[in-house]
């Protein structure tokens, strides 16, 4: 899929597909629920141990940053992953 399909604030159903591990064991196929945050920038993104480099914002632009409803952790994921993504809300 595209970011551009994706709506920032919205809340999607989305099944992400099976992949495998460097070192050869799959991972199966699952669904989560996320809400979509707008993309990483040095305000809304940090290392533990202090603040992201640019060049690494840029690159995790190519993500997809969204947040766990029940968790509220956010997480990126890259939407070549998203097989399918169903908007809830």
């Amino acid at each position: 899929m595209d970011l551009s399909e994706f709506e920032v604030g919205s809340i999607y159903r989305i099944k992400i597909a099976a992949w495998e591990t460097p070192t050869g064991d799959i991972v199966p196929a699952e669904e989560k629920v996320r809400r979509v945050l707008e993309p990483a920038n040095c305000t809304n993104s940090a290392f533990d141990d202090g603040p992201v480099p640019d060049q690494v914002i840029e690159s995790w632009n190519a993500f997809l940053r969204v947040q766990c409803p029940d968790s509220g952790k956010v997480h990126l994921l890259h939407p070549e992953t998203i097989e399918v993504a169903e908007k809830v809300m």
